[in-house]
């Protein structure tokens, strides 16, 4: 039996002959074996379908769904006071690879928590509100965009590899989904909108919305620590006396091309080990930081103000973009035009980092079917990554500049399948590409 239709049977003879007998020409039995044929084979074209759509949905997805999620990490605890200095900072390192940025912050002793908890909300009584709540919800609103629409920016063809490599990622490809991504990952999930306005983050002590935040973000900066982080060293005592000592790390990361062994000096302040430096100028430092930010009237100091940098505008990205569209585009099918020595000298450096990307994943285990779930930590000697230097100046630039990439997402947010949302993309090459240069820069 094939089907029953409009009244009769459709049966399939041993010849492969097909021939229709009207229903009611059965004997009663072989009605009744008819029907629950007929309902099994309905319902399993219903499945059939039901699977296909499927398929169908979670090709043409945005996003995985659910999202994928990083493993849990390791369950937070304080350093404890009065532990020997190299205990204490065995410890923090501890913490610190398992992505809790608030072992930081406890590992200061109880005067020095309290006078940054003042200083914080001194910062955020004179920040200007929207200065500062927009830069974090334009931050946020990008790096949901990202994790949300990562199928469509993995499927982008200049992401991708010719046909004969099965469409995996090129070189660009692999740094969005090994350095992008997650760090997309990390800010969504730090920079929840309504946790980091300056009326959030003022209400309380800082201490307490660190650990809030710590809390949910902790797996993903786990992710990126143990991807890019260098090997850590095992500290040892060294000369020192009562309530200071020098730490000396023994191990891989315990030098710098053969300059000798790295130290630190450590000072003990309330039952705390902090770096000796940290303990000498933390009070007036805080001191300078109050003078100066009591010349602000409250709400009127904008992140520039505060941080320094400058905003960069679509204007200024418009003008960059006619110098760097021609060198994106070569960077992407590999090729150097070396039209002259500036465009030459930014394609070598894509081309080295290239190069450092392809040696720090070669051991990393991506998942069987190639989807974006986050995989094991490679095992063997750590991945090193060295960023760009990171510094007041760099950050109040982006802050300030992090509207310009908001006003860009419009039109990918908007886009309803992925054609839509690559058309958006090629439309956003040339500017993304300046404003990479320019802050590579």
């Amino acid at each position: 039996m094939i089907g029953m239709w409009d009244g009769s049977v459709v049966l399939r003879l041993t010849s492969g002959r097909r021939v229709s007998v009207p229903l009611d020409g059965l004997n009663a039995e072989s009605r009744i074996q008819a029907k629950q044929v007929a309902a099994g084979l309905a319902q399993a074209r219903q499945s059939l379908s039901s699977e296909l759509q499927t398929a169908a949905q979670a090709e043409a997805a945005p996003a995985p769904d659910p999202l994928p999620e990083p493993p849990a990490t390791n369950t937070y605890a304080p350093v404890q006071p009065n532990l020997p200095p190299d205990q204490a900072f065995a410890q923090i390192q501890e913490q610190l690879r398992a992505g809790h940025l608030i072992a930081i912050y406890d590992a200061m002793p109880l005067s020095y928590r309290n006078e940054f908890d003042s200083l914080v909300k001194l910062v955020m009584r004179k920040l200007e509100p929207t200065s500062w709540d927009d830069s974090m919800a334009q931050t946020h609103r990008v790096a949901e965009l990202i994790v949300t629409r990562q199928n469509w920016i993995r499927s982008y063809p200049r992401l991708t590899g010719p046909e004969s490599e099965n469409n995996n990622p090129n070189a660009v490809g692999e740094v969005f989904q090994n350095m992008v991504l997650p760090v997309a990952s990390y800010l969504r999930a730090a920079l929840a909108p309504d946790q980091t306005t300056t009326v959030a983050i003022g209400a309380s002590s800082f201490g307490d919305w660190l650990r809030q935040r710590d809390q949910a973000s902790a797996p993903y900066l786990a992710v990126l620590i143990s991807q890019y982080g260098t090997s850590a060293p095992n500290w040892m005592l060294g000369e020192g006396g009562k309530d200071q000592v020098i730490l000396q790390a023994q191990g891989p990361a315990s030098s710098k091309e053969g300059a000798g062994m790295l130290s630190i000096e450590m000072k003990k302040v309330d039952g705390y080990w902090i770096p000796a430096s940290l303990a000498d100028g933390f009070s007036d430092w805080v001191k300078e930081q109050t003078v100066a930010l009591e010349k602000y009237e409250d709400g009127s100091m904008s992140v520039s103000a505060w941080l320094g940098g400058q905003a960069v505008g679509m204007s200024s990205l418009a003008s960059a973009s006619n110098n760097t569209s021609d060198a994106f585009d070569s960077s992407m099918s590999g090729e150097f035009s070396g039209s002259d020595e500036a465009d030459y000298a930014r394609q070598m450096a894509e081309e080295q980092m290239r190069m450092e990307m392809e040696m720090s994943t070669s051991g990393s285990e991506s998942s069987s079917d190639g989807s974006s779930g986050y995989s094991a930590v490679p095992q063997g000697k750590a991945a090193e990554f060295a960023p760009a230097p990171v510094d007041a100046e760099t950050i109040g630039t982006v802050l300030q500049s992090i509207g310009v990439l908001g006003g860009m997402a419009g039109p990918l947010e908007s886009a309803s399948d992925a054609s839509m949302f690559h058309a958006a993309m090629e439309q956003l090459v040339s500017p993304l590409a300046a404003l990479a240069d320019m802050f590579g820069s």
